[in-house]
């Protein structure tokens, strides 16, 4: 991109880079084909699941929320995943969120 205004004191520049969500079918061997793992961006999205796993198939609608959220169907919600790197053992331990759908 190019600016081509004369920059003065006060200018104000607005970027917008519309991002959206996206599906991935699974690269790796010992996945079976019909998984994917969904992105906001770069983002890997998650669901907040200590259950069994949940699947999302190509019939339902994803409705954007804020700050990288979807929801799917109504009901199901999609967050981006972090990192549990810096967290103590037992607070680690409670971060579980599924990333592949079937």
């Amino acid at each position: 991109m190019q600016v081509t205004v004369p920059v003065e004191e006060g200018l104000k520049i607005s970027l917008q880079f519309p991002i959206s969500l996206r599906a991935e079918k699974m690269q790796n061997k010992n996945t079976p084909s019909e998984y994917k793992k969904y992105f906001h961006g770069g983002l890997l999205l998650g669901y907040d699941n200590s259950s069994l796993p949940i699947s999302i198939d190509c019939t339902g609608s994803f409705q954007y929320l804020e700050h990288g959220k979807y929801i799917f169907n109504n009901e199901i919600v999609l967050e981006p995943i972090r990192h549990i790197f810096d967290e103590l053992p037992d607070i680690a331990k409670q971060n579980r969120k599924q990333v592949l759908f079937k």
